[in-house]
């Protein structure tokens, strides 16, 4: 009988558990905490956005240029199924999918029991310290060692985790892995005197990414402003260039349209119109941002009408292109995902070590991180679901 053994028991390696799973196997769960699925209760706030119904291949990154020979979109698409399949009733709110109990508990409960009804073997506080290549076979050490004949390493990556030697498990195999970076994380900015006054505002935006003055993305939702500088799922969305370009010392901008709703010119008809300066801008936006505001501008006139046409284009520009310097992201504990991972040259579109017969990598390990709003879930599902077929059929073959 051939033994599978899967180094990690988050999404995807309970996915690869369950899928690779065959009368004609034995398949080993090794996890390095002391219950399954940790990750997946901290994810969503505690709720799990496990899908997202505006799936498509440009939500994700990597490092390498062709990620689409790594995803199939009508596979992807398929992901809310599986989970259908293990009873999960959606409750889907623009588009994101969470459990309808809006418990992230729902989701791992569902893995790990759909594990124990297959016969699957599960052991805890289990950390592997090397994985050698012995012949055919594969030996997992740790707290003891234990060989397979289908390796799979779903170990995750840095984000959340405070250590992870999972990279270096794949280090020592001779592989590349592009530096892990983290990333939906909050972002630090240039050290501002306004920042301590902003500190805990929210406000529904557009932001639009600058790199070394050329545009990049925008993206639209809820920022949240912080004594650091800024955060939220639109600027989370920014993230997977920002790490990326602040690691090439590139210099990042963030601008900020704070009356999204209003063009530059209904701006300044409405600001006319209103043209007692510090009424008409807390009617436009947050108090405390419209003090800030007021102070840049640093004039003593409060009629918009007798402004010099300078301090209104200031003004405007401060309300609809508020720029902000990136120097820095949070560390790898405060990140959802990591940027990084196994270089996608390392391995075939079957997740497969091109290097080693029977060894897969799975889920963020690997060099391919998605957008914040369920994309990385599904991505690590997509990923264990995928080895978990190939091992089957070569089980099953044997």
């Amino acid at each position: 009988m051939k033994k599978v053994v899967i180094i990690g028991a988050g999404v995807s390696g309970l996915v690869c558990a369950i899928e690779s799973k065959t009368k004609n196997n034995e398949v080993i769960l090794l996890e390095k905490e002391d219950e399954v699925g940790k990750k997946i209760l901290a994810s969503g706030s505690g709720k799990c956005n496990y899908y997202n119904e505006d799936i498509s291949l440009n939500k994700y990154h990597s490092t390498y240029n062709k990620i689409e020979e790594y995803l199939n979109i009508d596979e992807l698409i398929k992901i809310k199924d599986f989970y259908s399949n293990l009873g999960i009733i959606p409750y889907i709110r623009n588009g994101y999918y969470y459990p309808i109990t809006k418990d992230s508990k729902t989701i791992r409960n569902a893995l790990y029991d759909e594990c124990i009804s297959k016969n699957i073997k599960i052991i805890t506080n289990f950390k592997v310290e090397e994985i050698k290549k012995n012949n055919d076979k594969y030996q997992v050490i740790g707290n003891e060692m234990i060989e397979a004949d289908f390796l799979v390493v779903a170990a995750g990556s840095s984000a959340y985790y405070k250590e992870n030697n999972s990279y270096d498990l794949l280090r020592k195999l001779n592989l590349k892995i592009e530096k892990p970076l983290p990333s939906l994380v909050q972002l630090h900015t240039k050290k501002y005197d306004y920042l301590k006054d902003w500190s805990g505002v929210r406000s529904e935006v557009d932001v639009h990414l600058y790199e070394n003055n050329k545009y990049i993305k925008s993206e639209s939702g809820e920022i949240q402003l912080t004594s650091f500088g800024i955060s939220g799922i639109c600027v989370y969305n920014l993230t997977p260039y920002i790490t990326r370009g602040l690691n090439e010392n590139k210099n990042e901008i963030v601008e900020i349209d704070f009356v999204k709703n209003l063009t530059h010119k209904e701006l300044d008809s409405y600001l006319q119109k209103y043209n007692d300066l510090t009424k008409s801008l807390e009617k436009l936006i947050n108090n405390k941002l419209a003090k800030i505001i007021l102070k840049i501008l640093n004039v003593e006139e409060t009629n918009y009408l007798n402004l010099k046409s300078n301090y209104k284009d200031k003004l405007l520009n401060l309300l609809k292109k508020f720029r902000v310097e990136i120097k820095a992201t949070n560390d790898y504990s405060n990140a959802q995902v990591c940027a990084g991972g196994l270089s996608l040259e390392e391995i075939s579109t079957s997740f497969e070590v091109k290097k080693y017969n029977n060894l897969f990598v799975t889920g963020e390990l690997l060099d391919i991180d998605g957008d914040c709003g369920g994309y990385n879930i599904t991505f690590c599902t997509y990923s264990g679901i995928k080895v978990g077929n190939n091992i089957k059929r070569r089980c099953n073959n044997d």
